[in-house]
């Protein structure tokens, strides 16, 4: 693990933070969110995809205070997927 502690700091000291996706926006989605915002400084969620979209929001946001844009969709698509935030 020190390997892997030394490399996400200095990725954190030259701004560029390791960008995560997740899928899920259950009890365990929720959960995984909350422990990326506020004990991982060097990783940044920036998409929670999700069948409700409004679950995913709601994850997303409820850990997060960045502000949120719909994540592009396929016009085609019959299912919508999820948000993605900007850093």
């Amino acid at each position: 693990m020190i390997i892997v502690d030394t490399a996400m700091k200095k990725r954190l000291a030259e701004g560029k933070p390791l960008r995560v996706a997740m899928v899920g926006a259950g009890y365990m989605g929720r959960g995984i969110a909350l422990e990326i915002v506020t004990a991982m400084p060097a990783i940044r969620l920036v998409c929670i995809a999700n069948r409700d979209v409004g679950r995913a929001e709601a994850a997303y946001r409820t850990p997060v205070s960045r502000t949120c844009v719909p994540w592009p969709r396929s016009p085609s698509s019959s299912e919508r997927c999820a948000t993605a935030c900007t850093p």
